[in-house]
């Protein structure tokens, strides 16, 4: 039965006569209907019934009116029905005709065992490619160190540029804050919405109270003692002293400025860090700060791009008096993002790389099929060392190259002459910014070869000279790339299926497609189990803690292992995926290199289509698996390590010793954690984690090869 989404009819159906001189009097009077029912229908108060459509259709006349007609005509099951505007309707459609053709041949009682199994994946994968068209929700992330230009560039992307003068700095156009490095306070997400305003995710309370605390120890730090970091974020710091009226001011005295911190005097009156930390939250007033949202108002006598530009620093600052601290702000516009109609899209301004790259909120959107992302980079040091770091961790995750480079760009963010400084081997200066971009294209493809990541797309962008509209079309070139590969997929599997069906009926098929399922259960007999799995999730956990900066690890350790720029559990979690992916990798390539070689044997012709899906799905379960491996890394550590007082409690007070000698004290206690006898067992849980991976990737491949009983 089609599951259609009928509440929209009404709405498609007064799109289509808007198109026409019509008014819905005449329509009505065509469908001999008052015209009242015609309004009902348009605005989704009725539901029409399926003669109503077709007499509303008709009395249109038009060609699209008859398209539409044949639109709604389709069974779409076992999908929803997708609107009639939608850019992939026709593969959809495609695909659901496969689907029905192959459920017709699964009633069939004289299917041979052989084929059931290919009957089922080809089903099976044209669902899951035919759901992925049907939204046209993607994200565009934009990831970098701290003060590259990323909400500059995301900005002129969207035209979210206030007018001034000439001259006026590019910091003074955006309307999203930016500066030097260190602007915005959290992640912020542009999408479309039917007003301009502002939607903010406030940090849930105890996480603003723990940086609150942060800070009190900061303030009550001797001036002696480390200061060149302060843990937690400038911006948090800034944010928290604006929301508490804490500023810090100058003024001038015997010809010098004198710095005024109110701050520094409330330690100095209350100089306990409890008694300091309930001061300053009274002065904050959470519970008064629990707006959730603002809206450009009607009347407002400035612009909405200037409304919304000086509602986003207030709320980015901690001026404004009716929000908290933001986990995350989402600027809302009505217009279409990278001025695209057809899809909904959503740009994405993760917080910069300050200390380490090597964060969840930025290596998630590698696993986002329906992410691009884009890896912006200084020119002088493009690609800098942090994203060649994402990138490495990317791939010893076990992400596939095809996958990476398909979803994504390296953005280089040159600034106002820098590109015309470029020398070739020669030392002969670069004519132009073009010649310099493709000198340096030189050295970024140098620097990522390594990685055996060839087709990895690189572009250039000066905000102050170059063609957005070519950076705009480039990157929903990259959005349409995600989407024009299922295609693709949905087109193989039609051959595929075509091949099926045609020779169905033939001896010399089926015994082909034996020979084939032989040869590939003979491999997976061999190689069903892993051996040697080590004992070492931990292992890329200590490889961070003892990278950290000393703040960053205690304000860590004070989290209990918890925190954004140094998570204990999302890195046990890494550490198993990657341990997985190592063990898998050999294997993986080997199934493949046997699949390659049946592929090789024009004897096999007729079952090339399916072993080609059979290529596919060991890559999917592949990387599926590992997916569920990260998850087991993480969860079978942290109920006990989150919990043990005992342990954090020992890294806190170890906390002045140094820069090295805290990393390096609270690296081998963390070692030693792990390699108590309690917590041996709990590795054991993350090798069956991993065992059982790979056991389910064999299992996918046998029943793909294995016939069902004739």
């Amino acid at each position: 039965m089609a599951v259609s989404i009928d509440v929209s009819v009404g709405v498609q159906l007064a799109g289509l006569r808007a198109t026409t001189n019509l008014k819905q009097a005449q329509v009505a009077k065509k469908m001999t209907v008052p015209p009242t029912r015609v309004s009902r229908i348009e605005s989704g108060d009725a539901k029409p019934s399926a003669e109503e459509i077709e007499q509303y259709l008709v009395a249109l006349g038009t060609q699209e009116a008859r398209d539409f007609a044949e639109y709604w005509g389709r069974d779409w099951s076992p999908l929803l029905r997708p609107p009639f505007d939608h850019p992939n309707q026709e593969e959809i459609w495609k695909a659901v005709e496969l689907i029905h053709r192959l459920d017709d041949l699964l009633k069939d009682p004289d299917l041979k065992g052989v084929f059931l199994k290919q009957v089922d994946l080809y089903r099976t994968e044209l669902v899951r490619l035919a759901e992925y068209l049907l939204s046209c929700d993607h994200k565009v992330v934009f990831i970098g160190p701290i003060g590259v230009g990323k909400s500059t560039t995301l900005c002129f992307l969207n035209d979210l540029v206030v007018g001034g003068k000439k001259g006026t700095k590019l910091s003074d156009q955006v309307i999203l804050e930016a500066g030097g490095g260190g602007i915005t306070l959290c992640e912020v997400h542009v999408q479309e919405g039917p007003h301009f305003g502002l939607i903010v995710e406030p940090l849930p309370e105890e996480a603003v109270r723990q940086d609150v605390a942060d800070f009190c120890e900061y303030l009550l730090q001797s001036e002696g003692a480390d200061r060149e970091s302060l843990g937690i974020s400038k911006e948090v710091i800034r944010a928290i002293r604006n929301m508490a009226g804490l500023q810090v001011t100058r003024r001038k005295q015997d010809g010098k400025l004198i710095r005024i911190d109110p701050a520094k005097a409330l330690a100095a009156k209350y100089p306990s860090e409890r008694e300091l930390l309930v001061q300053i939250l009274a002065m904050m007033d959470l519970p008064r700060r629990d707006k959730r949202d603002v809206w450009y108002p009607k009347g407002e006598s400035a612009s909405p791009s200037e409304w919304l530009k000086a509602t986003f620093e207030a709320v980015n600052n901690g001026r404004h008096p009716e929000f908290s601290l933001p986990r995350r702000i989402e600027v809302v516009l009505p217009d279409s993002i990278l001025q695209d109609d057809e899809l909904t899209l959503r740009l994405i301004d993760t917080k910069g790389i300050d200390q380490t790259a090597k964060r969840q909120d930025l290596e998630c959107h590698f696993d986002d099929p329906r992410a691009v992302t884009v890896l912006c980079s200084r020119f002088a040091a493009a690609p800098e060392p942090p994203l060649q770091s994402l990138l490495e961790r990317a791939t010893e995750a076990g992400i596939e190259k095809d996958s990476l480079e398909l979803g994504t760009m390296i953005l280089v963010l040159p600034r106002p002459e820098e590109a015309a400084e470029m020398k070739d081997d020669s030392g002969g200066r670069a004519a132009d910014d073009e010649e310099g971009y493709l000198l340096k294209q030189e050295q970024i493809d140098i620097a990522i070869s390594h990685l055996g990541l060839e087709g990895l797309e690189a572009r250039f962008f000066n905000a102050t000279s170059d063609d957005v509209d070519e950076l705009r079309q480039a990157l929903l070139a990259k959005v349409r790339g995600l989407r024009a590969g299922v295609c693709a997929r949905i087109d193989t599997l039609e051959k595929t299926v075509e091949d099926l069906l045609e020779n169905l009926d033939e001896e010399q098929t089926r015994a082909i497609f034996e020979t084939v399922s032989k040869r590939l259960r003979t491999w997976l007999r061999t190689h069903s189990q892993l051996a040697g799995v080590p004992a070492d999730t931990h292992r890329t956990l200590l490889q961070e803690v003892g990278g950290s900066h000393q703040r960053t690890l205690w304000a860590a350790v004070r989290r209990n292992g918890n925190w954004s720029n140094l998570n204990y559990y999302y890195q046990l979690g890494v550490g198993a995926r990657r341990l997985a992916a190592k063990q898998f990798k050999g294997k993986v390539s080997s199934l493949i290199a046997v699949v390659d070689n049946l592929l090789e044997d024009s004897e096999l012709d007729v079952a090339h289509s399916f072993l080609e899906q059979v290529k596919n799905k060991i890559r999917e379960e592949s990387t599926a698996t590992l997916r569920r491996v990260q998850l087991a890394g993480r969860s079978a550590f942290e109920s006990e390590l989150r919990s043990d007082s005992t342990f954090w409690s020992r890294c806190d007070n170890e906390y002045g010793r140094g820069i090295g000698g805290y990393r390096d004290t609270v690296r081998g206690y963390t070692k030693d954690w792990f390699d108590q006898d309690p917590h041996k067992q709990l590795h054991s849980s993350v090798i069956k984690a991993i065992e059982e991976g790979w056991g389910s990737v064999i299992t996918t491949v046998q029943g793909l090869v294995e016939a069902a009983p004739a």
